[in-house]
């Protein structure tokens, strides 16, 4: 028998050679506990837990539902007609004809291309226009001396990395690269200009453009010298000059209406519609965490996987029906239309997808808070805020950014089924039903996300948010439970010491309050120099303690109230973490 000092009281640990129960076989009844028991108080946990909270359950599977139905009734109220407006702010071309310091360059050098620039920079220098006209190789040089140009220009001003979009400041630089000479009764170019607020094509075939596009194409000079080259090239080729001038608009497009406004505001429906399964979600788990009920499970031979899985399914089981029925909102004509032309399998795909990744990231949430209040306000902020910030920014704007950016975007679950959506109704517009086929196809180019890579990131989030979920578990477990250092993924690596495989016939102990250790036994249980304080340090429970605990034996903590009894086989056991030595 040995004594231990801890605390001014003394805890005796007796040792005892146990021939009929032993550390092993204690084990093994532990591993042979019936998992059906374990399932069935999870189930009685759910249960509980729904029947306590039976309002915000319901609020669960009602306000989703109600809020995509409010959406669809609201779309059958829009004629399904909407109206294509034509020739919108019609201008003719002299009015169009912005005067200034043009720098022009053009490539190939070819007979036609000669003369077709030289009756360019005649017709800009009856306008008004000064030109300065150069021939280059091919279109890198173009855009190197386009660059130096720039570069001059700016430099000399005492402005850098501006944009070139007013005559009342800089030259305009154009750049004119033709294509396919050898046809001749078809004119192919490229015009690059210095500016760079140019509209692409994608994004006007729906009309997708701001109210100073017009200006932007004006000022840059691109319309000034698009007009000026075919009228060249008309005069040129086929003898016809415009006397009158081309008039010059904006392409037709979809009348505003309601149905946009309806399409601006998925994100916020998307978000609403699931608002009440962040806050309860999130402040449940956490409340779980911080009470120290999740480490007592564990402790009790509950794998904290399981204890993950169940808070899933404790979710999922009441937006699975929620799904099924906002697809068939969804996917069914009821008056006008469906709001999604596709079936139902894959649009009721896509909303599971979804669900699985939203619900997964609540939990990877959850991990970083300790407080089930703040967890709640600050996880609501987070999830409808990113949702809004980035279709305001990113999805609405799709190609201002490569595809890759807007594949980080769907590292929000919600992002991610609005690209998926965005992509269908894309194929809608055009009037063609979205099927298989088309899964990897965007259908309007640009850094647009296809279904697929919608579908397929929504897979990646719920990988992510799982490994995140179980990495902060691992290194913050909260208040209670054993913290792993950061690095804990990487000590497979490491060289790990076995002290059961060590014999402690020539172990020493120089303190006289140690015992000799027992003669050709190993060691189960090592601890070295624990210590546990409370209250930030105030209260010591447990101090110094060193103790050797062998297998095939049974060990007894002796010693008075407040010794540092529970506390040191709470820590063995997980519950706490030592505030200084270890436990191996």
């Amino acid at each position: 028998m040995r004594c231990v000092s801890l605390n001014c009281c003394q805890m005796w640990i007796r040792h005892q050679t146990s021939h009929t129960v032993t550390c092993k076989e204690t084990q093994d009844s532990q591993r042979n506990v019936n998992n059906f028991q374990k399932i069935k108080v999870l189930l009685w946990k759910m249960y509980i837990l729904r029947k306590r909270h039976w309002i915000i359950t319901i609020l669960e599977f009602a306000v989703p539902i109600f809020v995509f139905w409010a959406v669809v009734h609201f779309k059958n109220l829009v004629p399904d007609d909407p109206k294509i407006v034509y020739d919108i702010y019609l201008k003719r071309y002299d009015e169009l004809v912005v005067s200034g310091h043009y720098k022009v360059a053009y490539t190939p050098s070819s007979p036609l291309t000669d003369t077709l620039m030289e009756m360019v920079s005649a017709k800009l220098s009856t306008s008004g226009c000064s030109v300065n006209l150069v021939s280059r190789n091919n279109e890198t040089e173009v855009v190197k001396w386009l660059r130096q140009q720039y570069n001059n220009d700016t430099t000399r001003q005492g402005v850098k990395n501006v944009t070139l979009d007013s005559s009342a400041v800089h030259p305009k630089g154009i750049g004119v690269i033709f294509l396919d000479l050898q046809d001749s009764k078809h004119l192919r170019y490229i015009l690059r200009t210095t500016s760079g607020k140019l509209e692409t094509t994608d994004s006007t075939r729906y009309g997708e453009q701001n109210g100073y596009s017009m200006n932007d194409y004006s000022y840059s000079g691109f319309i000034t010298m698009q007009t000026a080259i075919d009228q060249a090239y008309l005069q040129a080729v086929y003898k016809i000059e415009l006397t009158d001038g081309p008039y010059v608009g904006e392409l037709p497009s979809i009348e505003y209406n309601v149905v946009d406004l309806v399409e601006m505001l998925l994100p916020t429906i998307v978000s609403l519609g699931f608002t009440f399964v962040m806050p309860s979600l999130l402040k449940e788990v956490v409340d779980e965490k911080r009470s120290g009920i999740k480490e007592m499970m564990k402790i009790m031979g509950l794998n904290a996987w399981v204890n993950w899985l169940n808070w899933l399914v404790y979710s999922f089981t009441v937006y699975l029906p929620v799904t099924l029925v906002i697809t068939g909102l969804f996917v069914v004509d009821s008056g006008s239309g469906a709001p999604i032309n596709a079936s139902f399998i894959l649009v009721w795909f896509l909303f599971l997808l979804f669900t699985l990744a939203f619900l997964v990231l609540v939990l990877a949430m959850s991990t970083f808070f300790t407080n089930g209040m703040v967890a709640m306000i600050i996880g609501e902020i987070l999830w409808y805020g990113t949702t809004v910030l980035l279709h305001t920014f990113i999805v609405s704007f799709p190609d201002r950014f490569s595809l890759f950016i807007n594949l980080l975007t769907c590292l929000c679950p919600s992002i991610a089924l609005i690209w998926s959506f965005n992509t269908i109704r894309d194929f809608q517009k055009n009037g063609h039903h979205w099927t298989m086929s088309n899964l990897f196809d965007n259908r309007t180019g640009g850094g647009r996300v296809s279904v697929g890579l919608a579908a397929i990131m929504m897979v990646v989030d719920i990988v992510l948010y799982s490994l995140i979920t179980w990495y902060m578990d691992s290194v913050k477990p909260g208040p209670y439970g054993r913290a792993k250092p950061p690095g804990f993924i990487f000590q497979c690596f490491a060289k790990k010491n076995k002290y059961e495989s060590k014999s402690v016939d020539n172990q020493s102990r120089p303190h006289q309050n140690y015992e000799a250790p027992p003669q050709n036994l190993k060691v189960g249980i090592k601890i070295e120099n624990l210590r546990k304080t409370f209250n930030q340090g105030k209260v010591v429970a447990v101090e110094n303690v060193d103790l050797d605990i062998y297998e095939g034996n049974i060990t007894a903590l002796l010693g008075h109230n407040g010794a540092g009894k529970t506390t040191t086989m709470s820590i063995l056991a997980g519950f706490f973490a030592p505030t200084r030595g270890k436990v191996i």
